[in-house]
């Protein structure tokens, strides 16, 4: 294993738009005597320490980060940090998660020089959320609706039309998070993650439907995991192990999801207030989207360069994006590979 100078690298990509974002503090769980001499691995991830990562904290209470002698760090993310492939390029993490594939390939695009190596979601949990008065189920339904999302998704509802064959005809507001737009009938419909958001109106007694980005036609990865380039040439045996422990927390994951939650709750997101119930609820709902055919076939956290050139490129060009970068120049398979070695589960 080589000592990366990877903290100290910037790119003049990242530093340029990494200018006013906030200072993360990191978290880990507290370390023994033995584990305080293992190699640090930190993570940025791309939400709060929540149990959308029911996996890792799985993975950190049953010790197999250290079981791979490794100590994992987790940099929580948030609505305050905007981009989390310019933090792993910028120096600040070796590995990190995206939400977008869009945003993703568009970093790749600029010039982040880093690796996708797999992701937990295989399809996108973002949907859209309507009303049950005036339901949005198809693309038919968005025509000429008011569509509620944060700033910059204009792009993905513009290619929910172009790929169905149709002309965007939708108006759009700009809503952030927010679900009680779509209560107050300020908008016919919110684009949400469908794990947890449609959680908070059903708290409120609101009766309501979602319709995933899959079935609008969106079919592409999300909680993309990638890897600065660099440092994953100089330490490959630690990707492999961090990719090894997080692997069997997220198949653990699957046999309780009450587990992760309570994790969720009491260590990992002690300071975020979150209701027990409601992340039992959110963990059930996104256990099926870490899971598809290339999974049952090869293992979680699997992802496909062929799917990604043949299935998700034509979304993107749907989307207006032109210039893909080539899928050979970013996407490695090769680690799960390691990590698997022929087998798809590790666990069972």
């Amino acid at each position: 294993m080589k000592t990366s100078s990877h903290r100290d690298r910037r790119l003049a990509w990242a530093g340029a738009t990494m200018v006013g974002m906030l200072t993360i503090a990191g978290c880990a769980a507290e370390p023994s005597t033995e584990e305080e001499s293992l190699p640090v691995v930190a993570t940025q991830l791309n939400w709060v320490t929540n149990v959308e990562f029911a996996g890792m904290w799985i993975a950190e209470s049953e010790g197999y980060y250290a079981e791979e002698g490794i100590v994992a760090e987790w940099l929580p993310g948030g609505p305050n940090v905007s981009n989390t492939v310019q933090i792993v390029a910028s120096g600040d993490a070796p590995i990190g998660l995206d939400t977008n594939f869009t945003s993703f390939i568009d970093a790749v695009s600029e010039g982040a020089d880093v690796v996708l190596v797999g992701a937990v979601y295989q399809e996108s949990p973002l949907a859209i959320l309507s009303l049950s008065e005036n339901p949005i189920n198809s693309v038919e339904d968005m025509i000429g609706k008011r569509i509620g999302s944060p700033q910059g998704q204009q792009r993905e509802l513009d290619a929910i039309f172009t790929i169905n064959g149709l002309e965007p005809d939708y108006e759009f507001v700009p809503i952030g998070y927010d679900v009680q737009a779509l209560v107050n009938g300020d908008v016919d419909g919110i684009t949400a993650f469908a794990t947890n958001q449609g959680l908070i109106l059903e708290e409120q007694g609101v009766d309501y439907t979602s319709v995933s980005w899959q079935d609008l036609g969106l079919d592409v990865y999300s909680n993309m995991i990638f890897v600065d380039r660099t440092y994953l040439e100089e330490n490959r045996d630690l990707v492999v192990a961090w990719l090894r422990a997080t692997v069997k927390g997220w198949e653990k994951n699957a046999d309780d999801p009450e587990v992760a939650a309570q994790l969720a709750v009491d260590v990992w997101g002690a300071d975020l207030g979150l209701s027990l119930s409601q992340q039992i609820k959110e963990n059930i709902n996104q256990i099926p989207m870490t899971t598809s055919d290339l999974t049952a076939e090869s293992g979680l956290l699997r992802i496909s360069a062929e799917d990604i050139e043949q299935k998700m490129y034509p979304i993107l060009r749907a989307a207006g994006m032109t210039d893909l970068p080539d899928v050979a120049t970013y996407v490695d398979e090769s680690l799960l590979d390691e990590v698997f070695g022929g087998s798809a589960t590790l666990l069972r």
